[in-house]
Formats: structure tokens, C-alpha cells, sequence
């Protein structure tokens, strides 16, 4: 199965993780691999904006709701049929009890061995001040930390990680991301920030 599940990571909010996750996924599908890429990010979700789609329901529903067919929560993107999202769906009263829970374990291990997925890639918190990104990586193959030069002190990519060194991911690996003026006020209206929680 090989490195399949990458999720994808940053030290702090606006480091550009989401839309990364996004050009990565349309790179791929355009090179004719079947792509799907699941928001993770249950407190602070990203993807439904930036893709305009809707978030009603989605991951939350597969890990609350019995019986549930993963292939009703699946969107397709509008002209890249090899491209599929699953959303968060609505916002749950505990993010970090669904993400260490066995069932998000097994919600990941179906889409990677059932269904015929080339890339699966996830979009997750913040690893600094929350431990929601720590149960993710524990179930990936492959991590990619997102640091965004002249933006970030230099520390918390370094603590950062430290963190992921201590996962169970196979491979980990760095992205460098300038800092570009353009695109932060292209999706200036999908800025977020974790003040207030706590996981």
C-alpha cells in the first residue's frame, strides 16, 4: 500500500496547511491519480470554504452515526473527476475523543484498503497546543510539517518536530513555504485561530 495516508501539518493557524493540501490533491488528480483529501481539522474546518462545498455532513457523522455508507459523505469536485473530499461535517462537542477513537482508526484503514484510492491526504490542526494532530499522525504513513518562512519563530517548527518524531508515521518529511502577500488576501476571509481551546 505504501505511503498512502499523508496527512499534513503545521506548527501554528495560517501557515497555508489547507491550501497546500488542496494544490498537492489537484496535482495529483491532474496526473491521473485518484485522489481523496478528508479535513481533519474538526475545530477550525477549512477545506468546504476554499472549495465551495457544502459541510452537513462528513467525517463526525461516520465516527457518531451507525450504518452509515462513507459513500454518502463523499463530495465530488466540479471537473476533476478523479478528485473526491470528505468534509468534517458538523462541529462535535469533542474533536479530541473522535480523533483517538478506534473507529477513526477504522474509518482509515477501509478508505485506504477498500477503496481504490491512490493518495489519501489529510489536513489536520496545528500540532503546537493541541494533541488532536497527535491521534492522526498515529494512523498515517507519511506526515509533512508546513513552515512558513519569515512568518513563524524559528523554535516551533523545531518543537514541532519533535513532536512528529515521536509518531508511528513511516516517512516525515519538511515543506518550506514562503510567505506570498497575494495568496493571504485571496483567503483572507478563511483565516482562523484556536484561542479558547484547549485538547
Amino acid at each position: 500500500k505504501g505511503n498512502k495516508l499523508i496527512a499534513l501539518t503545521s506548527s501554528i493557524p495560517k501557515e497555508g496547511k489547507s491550501l497546500i493540501s488542496i494544490l498537492i490533491s489537484k496535482t495529483f488528480a491532474e496526473l491521473d491519480k485518484k485522489v481523496l483529501t478528508i479535513d481533519c481539522d474538526l475545530r477550525r474546518p477549512q477545506l468546504h470554504k476554499r472549495l465551495n462545498l457544502d459541510n452537513i455532513s462528513g467525517l463526525t457523522n461516520l465516527l457518531t452515526q451507525k450504518d452509515i455508507d462513507i459513500e454518502n459523505v463523499l463530495q465530488k469536485i466540479d471537473g476533476i473527476p478523479n478528485w473526491e473530499v470528505l468534509t468534517t461535517g458538523p462541529r462535535p462537542p469533542d474533536p479530541t475523543k473522535l480523533l483517538s477513537s478506534q473507529k477513526f482508526k477504522e474509518i482509515l484503514q477501509t478508505l485506504k484498503n477498500d477503496y481504490k484510492y491512490d493518495y489519501i491526504l489529510i489536513d489536520t490542526p496545528p500540532v503546537l497546543g493541541l494533541s488532536d494532530t497527535i491521534y492522526v499522525l498515529n494512523n498515517v504513513d507519511t506526515s509533512l510539517l508546513i513552515s512558513t518562512i519569515a512568518f513563524v519563530e524559528r523554535s516551533l517548527p523545531v518543537n514541532s518536530q519533535k513532536i512528529i518524531q515521536e509518531m508511528d508515521t513511516s516517512s516525515k518529511g519538511l515543506i518550506i513555504n514562503g510567505k506570498n502577500q497575494n495568496l493571504e488576501n485571496k483567503f483572507q476571509n478563511y483565516s482562523y485561530g484556536y484561542g479558547g481551546y484547549s485538547g
